[in-house]
């Protein structure tokens, strides 16, 4: 089990690694690691529906959401979008 530091919810969040895809950890990796290496570029912070990669290689996995949220990335109608950054949020996942 695994605590998000900001108490996420109030809710423990278990990840099983093996329900994971090799496409959707890269995929995950790929976003958290632009936005840690690049968090004034604003581009790296907005993952469109739309966007054909980000639909097979991140939203095929119910927990991938969970994970963005826990970046904080927030639902918005066209795409997740993360307004507020911390770094260390990151360092945790």
């Amino acid at each position: 089990h695994w605590t998000h530091p900001s108490g996420y919810k109030d809710q423990r969040v278990t990840f099983h690694l093996t329900q994971f895809s090799i496409l959707v950890l890269e995929g995950l990796t790929a976003v958290l690691s632009n936005i840690y290496n690049n968090p004034e570029d604003k581009k790296f912070r907005t993952l469109k529906y739309s966007n054909q990669t980000v639909q097979k290689r991140i939203l095929v996995h119910d927990d991938s959401i969970v994970i963005l949220h826990l970046a904080g990335f927030e639902l918005t109608d066209l795409a997740f979008v993360c307004n507020t950054f911390e770094k260390e949020n990151l360092e945790y996942i």
